[in-house]
């Protein structure tokens, strides 16, 4: 009875029309409809059931390997998106530090070539020679005495600078006075100009200076300088415009650099007698 059944059934198909084309699906589920079908003319637990298990589990991997394999493209772009854009928001890394000094011109420890008015005293020794680097202070002043002429000029208040050795270590500093102090031990020494000489770039750097040491303070690496030459200058000169009536006791700061080469000598005890600094 179930053979003529299913005889009958399939005369049925082959006498009938051709059997409308399947609308479009996934070939998995298409397989699973007809595994079920196939499952509900087997019973349970038939070979047939269990190969047909098999056979739809693996199309459904199958087809969900397609489907990932199709989104990739689609995730790489997005990922290769997301970086370029972060990449434009990253801030480039920057150094609040000034600039590192530049010390290795310094060479031996030798006195300058310089004019025969920038010569220090009979008998001092070259103790020290220090690279500056740092600023002039400059006041705006009002024009002095009766004369039509007068103007309005940047007057030179005080230097601000630090003080390296050939290394490039910081060791001191360089404030008003002039002064020079040791970062060491503290000690300092106040100069006051004899001479001064143009630098060789006039327009834009500071004169070359002889100074004589007029005070000391404390004991140390400055407590025995008799003289100071500042040469090798770089700019820091006045600006020639800005100062006017309305601007009258403003300041304003020119970057510079210098070499100071220090000197000691004979120096004079409370008695009277003269020794040798050091």
């Amino acid at each position: 009875m179930r053979s003529a059944t299913l005889g009958g059934e399939n005369r049925a198909r082959a006498d009938g029309a051709a059997a409308p084309k399947e609308a479009p699906m996934s070939r998995t589920l298409g397989f699973i409809e007809e595994c079920g079908a196939q499952t509900k003319l087997t019973w349970p637990g038939s070979t047939a059931v269990s190969t047909c298990d098999r056979r739809a589990a693996r199309q459904t991997r199958r087809a969900g390997r397609r489907n990932r394999s199709r989104r990739m493209p689609s995730v790489c772009a997005v990922w290769m998106l997301v970086v370029a854009v972060g990449a434009c928001f990253v801030v480039p890394a920057t150094s609040t530090d000034a600039a590192a000094p530049v010390c290795d011109h310094l060479g031996a420890l030798v006195p300058p070539s310089v004019p025969a008015a920038l010569a220090v005293p009979s008998g001092a020794t070259l103790a020290r020679r220090l690279h500056a680097e740092g600023v002039q202070i400059y006041t705006c002043t009002p024009p002095t005495g009766s004369r039509a002429t007068a103007a309005y000029t940047w007057a030179l208040k005080a230097p601000d600078a630090k003080l390296y050795d050939t290394s490039c270590a910081l060791v001191g500093t360089h404030g008003a006075g002039p002064s020079w102090r040791s970062e060491a031990d503290g000690s300092t020494v106040v100069g006051a100009a004899v001479a001064s000489v143009d630098a060789p770039d006039k327009h834009r750097a500071i004169p070359w200076l002889l100074l004589k040491a007029v005070s000391h303070t404390g004991t140390g690496m400055m407590s025995n300088v008799i003289a100071v030459q500042r040469v090798d200058t770089r700019a820091g000169v006045a600006p020639s415009s800005g100062c006017d009536a309305a601007h009258v006791g403003t300041e304003t700061s020119v970057a510079y650099s210098a070499t100071y080469y220090f000197y000691r000598g004979r120096q004079r005890d409370a008695g009277g007698d003269a020794s040798d600094g050091d």
